[in-house]
Parts: structure tokens; sequence; C-alpha cells
């Protein structure tokens, strides 16, 4: 299978470069919301299975320390990368745990199912229940995650260009 290269160019415009940090932060170590929402928005993540290159390009009026906005926008994608994978950990144990929780109820079920009792049906609805979100946790959830780890494993190896407008 042959794999297409999709490339994708975001612009961002300032006028230094204090508006690609928080206001909050006062040693300028995090980005700002805004600057991450408008790559999020600007990096449209269409092809699940195509191999993925991004440049931002950052135009700005005035000098700036490239390297350190290079290295702190490289360090934001890190850190959410870090805590996808997190997350993609704590959904893999859920779902174990739930699948094998929901099968050694529904195994219970089984061996009981000779009685007519209220208690032995809603074993039955909770192993299914439990069998129910182990399915959902790797087929719906853990597959979103994965591919926003990709996006953001892309926006982390981005090409980061930066431009100072001619005074």
């Amino acid at each position: 299978m042959e794999v297409h290269m999709v490339r994708h160019e975001i612009k961002l415009k300032i006028q230094d470069e204090t508006e690609l940090f928080s206001p909050l932060d006062p040693d300028q170590n995090m980005l700002s919301e805004d600057v991450t929402e408008y790559f999020r928005r600007n990096y449209i993540h269409k092809h699940r299975r195509r191999k993925e290159e991004c440049t931002i390009h950052i135009f700005t009026d005035t000098p700036v320390d490239e390297e350190k906005v290079k290295k702190k926008i490289r360090n934001y994608y890190i850190q959410e990368m870090e805590d996808i994978s997190y997350e993609l950990k704590k959904l893999t144990m859920k779902g174990i745990i739930l699948g094998i929780v929901g099968a050694a109820v529904l195994a219970l079920w089984l061996f009981l199912s000779g009685s007519d009792s209220v208690n032995v049906e809603i074993l039955s609805i909770v192993g299914w229940v439990g069998i129910w979100e182990a399915t959902d946790i790797f087929v719906l959830e853990r597959p979103e995650l994965s591919l926003t780890k990709r996006h953001l494993m892309t926006m982390r190896e981005a090409e980061i260009i930066i431009t100072q407008s001619p005074s």
C-alpha cells in the first residue's frame, strides 16, 4: 500500500513574542490558549492512513528569540503527548478490567442461570454492561485518542519558520 504525504501549513501573525505565551505565566513557559487553539483549528487532520507533515510559519513585526519559541512550541506538544499517552494507558487498563470482570460475572450468571432469581438476572445485566464498556473503550475511545496523539506528534515534529517583517 502506497503512503501519500499530506502537508499542512499554519500561518500565524504576531506583533511580538509575548503574544505566543500565556499572560498568566511570568516566565513565558506556557503557550497561550489562543495560540494552541489557533494551531488546533488550522491543522485539519482528515487522513487516518496518510503520513502528514506540518509547517508552522510565524510572521512577526519585532525580533524574537527563535530558539526559545521553537523549544516552547515543541515542549507544549511533548507535554500534550505525554498526557494523551497516560490517558491511553488508563483507558487500556480500565478496558481490560471491565472486560475481565464482565466475562467473570457472565460466567457466574451462566453457572447460576438455572435458578429463577432476580439477582441472577442482575448478574446478566452487570456482565453485559462490563463487556459493552470494554468494547466501547477499545473500539471507540482509544482509536480517537490515538488519532489525537498522532496529530500531536505531527505538530511536535513540525517545521517552525519565523519571519520578521522588514521595518
